[in-house]
């Protein structure tokens, strides 16, 4: 008897992107696109869930617009505002990937970059956590890990 493989949209992704919304009317579009993109082109299977914060613009419909034309895009709405770290919290325990990652829709991180992230996660082991963090615009370095099961990127 042959085993078939689930079908995509049964299969586990390899990572979750969590991504806090909070009156993010004029980019959140354009960050899901970026990241959508983004992760299309690394071959990384994955969910991005959106989470709308209770905003008091139109972030939601937004969203809920955008959910129509990214099948990997999820949307929560909180009908009160919990903040950044709550969605973070609830995020991550909803997160299907192995992987989860956290960033910001106001267009702050260079989220075309996660794939990067992801694959300093899968190419070493001893590796558990990576942290991206704004860094002057001449680029990107690895700063050493603070210990042996971290290492600290900066973006």
């Amino acid at each position: 008897m042959s085993e078939t493989a689930p079908s995509p949209q049964h299969a586990d992704p390899r990572v979750t992107i969590v991504l806090p919304c909070y009156n993010e009317q004029d980019h959140v579009v354009a960050e899901i696109e970026r990241i959508c993109a983004a992760m299309d082109a690394s071959g990384h299977s994955y969910e991005l869930l959106a989470f709308d914060d209770a905003s008091t613009d139109d972030t939601l419909a937004r969203l809920r617009d955008a959910e129509l034309h990214f099948p990997n895009l999820k949307v929560i709405a909180f009908s009160t505002n919990g903040g950044a770290g709550t969605v973070r919290r609830i995020g991550t325990q909803r997160a299907r990937g192995e992987i989860v990652v956290w960033t910001d829709a106001d267009m702050s991180y260079p989220n075309e970059r996660i794939p990067e992230l992801v694959d300093i996660l899968l190419k070493d082991d001893t590796i558990d956590q990576v942290v991206g963090a704004r860094a002057p615009p001449s680029g990107w370095s690895a700063s050493s890990p603070s210990s042996s099961r971290t290492r600290t990127s900066l973006t």
